[in-house]
């Protein structure tokens, strides 16, 4: 994937303004969680006059540590996928989300420059998570330019993507709906999760009786 080059587009202050009226329009609330652009999100956000109205805040988890104290990130998805994943991205919303009791929130977690980069992960290489009614999608950029230019760029198609899915959801009560069937699907997971550990441990037991009366009578 060739990195995308820096050009001209809508300023953070307009895509920003926009998010406002989308936000504003729906009755939803956001949060965000910042690692490689270090409060730039949160500063075009608030940018706007009255942000408060649905803006309720974020977290700037630079270190792996915050990620896990503060976001809830798995450990891990950490260890195995590394911060700078698209798994990391979607954790980061989805504890943005819990963290401040938003609706929907934007995480960001990437690699900035000059250095920090590898062959698999190199400069420029940016993830994007989006959480919404409890479910969240991630965004791969690998952007080209300096410092400044990933960061800026990153900030801007964070909002854009924000845009987008807040615009799809028709009100506040669907995405309250949207909340409401993840938690019923993540309940219901843990519930077939314990009983499916009970009935293989159900299944142990009259295995290891027969094993000792099978001792029994060799004996």
């Amino acid at each position: 994937m060739k990195p995308s080059l820096p050009v001209p587009g809508p300023s953070t202050d307009f895509l920003a303004k926009k998010l406002a009226t989308v936000l504003l329009e729906k009755g939803l609330s956001l949060a965000i969680a910042e690692s490689c652009t270090g409060g730039m999100l949160g500063a075009a956000i608030t940018s706007v006059a009255g942000s408060s109205s649905y803006f309720k805040g974020g977290v700037i988890a630079y270190s792996n540590d915050l990620k896990l104290s503060l976001l809830a990130v798995k450990k891990s998805i950490l260890d195995k996928y590394g911060a700078v994943s698209p798994a990391a991205a979607r954790s980061m919303a989805e504890g943005a989300c819990r963290a401040c009791r938003a609706d929907c929130a934007i995480a960001i977690t990437g690699i900035a420059g000059p250095g920090g980069g590898t062959r698999l992960k190199p400069v420029g290489l940016v993830y994007v998570g989006i959480a919404f009614g409890g479910n969240a999608k991630s965004y791969r950029f690998f952007f080209a330019g300096n410092r400044a230019d990933v960061r800026r760029q990153t900030v801007v198609e964070s909002l854009r993507k924000m845009i987008a899915a807040a615009g799809a959801v028709s009100s506040k009560s669907t995405a309250l709906q949207l909340h409401s069937l993840a938690d019923r699907f993540t309940t219901t997971r843990r519930f077939y999760s314990r009983l499916s550990r009970s009935t293989r441990e159900a299944h142990r037991l009259p295995t290891r009786a027969r094993r000792r009366s099978a001792g029994a009578r060799k004996e």
